[in-house]
């Protein structure tokens, strides 16, 4: 047989499978990156090396900053449920959601059959917030231009996020006491939310103009309500 026709079919050979294994290392390689990412608490790092920033992939994702860049507040979806990770101070609180075959929506701590913080209950025009034993206390009104919260208590303290341009929102506490404002900056798809001396205090990443974000100004009201009700406008694209 001629030696050059032998060089040529071991080197032909060698070739293919140098190819074949640096297939099947490619394939092993993709397939432990991006396809394993779990959800990922605020300040907490993934457990997997590689896996996705599910800041990004997990759908209806919802985070709002502090400006040193803090996160505040996180909404997403973990494991099929909807879950809500906030700060009480420096310490990190997490609430999840129960949806009920009545339709309510049970807000719990912790763990999906945890302490039931709060509860959701849909009418016309928003929604009530009532406590686990079905005590009224706070009524969200929604209507085009105007998010009104109202203490059930006493139908006085009353809080307004109110459209002022297609743009920007004013917000109020009781008594008509101006809190602060929000502005929707299309060109940067960013919300940012200023007390009354333009000082900025919360921002997030948003397509389109909310109400929600300015909800952390309603300081007034219970710190873990203030957040199931930012989540449940946010959940309503308010």
């Amino acid at each position: 047989m001629n030696k050059n026709f032998i060089g040529v079919l071991v080197f032909t050979v060698c070739a293919a499978t140098a190819l074949f294994i640096s297939g099947v290392r490619a394939e092993d390689k993709s397939s432990k990156s991006g396809i394993q990412a779990e959800y990922v608490a605020p300040g907490k790092s993934s457990p997997q090396k590689g896996a996705e920033d599910m800041s990004v992939e997990t759908p209806g994702k919802f985070k709002i900053k502090a400006p040193d860049e803090h996160e505040v507040f996180v909404r997403g979806i973990a494991s099929g449920v909807e879950t809500v990770t906030y700060f009480m101070g420096m310490e990190m609180k997490t609430i999840l959601v129960e949806k009920r075959s009545d339709g309510t929506r049970a807000y719990h701590s912790g763990k999906i059959d945890g302490t039931v913080e709060a509860l959701i209950i849909s009418d016309g025009n928003g929604f009530n917030l009532v406590s686990p034993d079905g005590k009224p206390l706070w009524k969200i009104n929604v209507v085009p231009g105007l998010t009104k919260i109202i203490d059930a208590a006493n139908g006085k303290n009353v809080f307004e996020i109110r459209e002022k341009k297609s743009d920007k929102i004013s917000i109020t506490g009781p008594g008509g006491k101006e809190l602060g404002k929000l502005k929707f900056h299309a060109d940067t798809r960013k919300i940012k939310v200023k007390d009354v001396s333009e000082n900025e205090l919360y921002s997030c990443h948003s397509s389109t103009f909310m109400h929600a974000p300015a909800i952390l100004l309603f300081t007034e009201i219970p710190e873990t309500l203030r957040y199931v009700i930012l989540s449940e406008l946010i959940a309503r694209e308010r």
